[in-house]
């Protein structure tokens, strides 16, 4: 920047980690292995995507809880895809809503730019 207060557009630097809500396994021992952002917009089969990674999401819904592996669907602003899941854990909130920890099964690297490409699309913007 110059003394007009003019950004020179060269200067500035993508941030990748910018809005990541959890780091990867570097950051605290945790077994995730990619960043999680925080989702709005974003549906699945089982309901309201929470956050959303290469590897698995978060979700708040009514549905009952699929056993083993199950494929599901995902919706975003402008995409739709299906992706095979599993449950990693449940917690009830509420009476009739529950928040599930889905890891996704045998992500191609396809699957994953465009499950990465769905995130940062779909991603919370705070005002800052």
């Amino acid at each position: 920047m110059d003394g007009s207060g003019i950004v020179d557009i060269g200067d500035m630097r993508f941030d990748p980690q910018a809005g990541v809500t959890k780091l990867g396994p570097a950051s605290g021992g945790t077994r995730r292995k990619h960043g999680r952002l925080e989702q709005e917009a974003v549906m699945s089969g089982l309901g309201q995507v929470l956050d959303l990674s290469a590897s698995g999401m978060r979700v708040l819904g009514r549905k009952s809880v699929p056993r083993g592996e199950f494929t599901t669907w995902i919706r975003g602003l402008g995409v739709s895809m299906t992706v095979r899941a599993r449950v990693a854990w449940s917690k009830r909130r509420g009476m009739l809503r529950q928040e599930l920890g889905l890891q996704f099964v045998n992500v191609t690297p396809d699957v994953a730019r465009q499950l990465t490409d769905l995130a940062m699309s779909n991603r919370l913007r705070r005002a800052v």
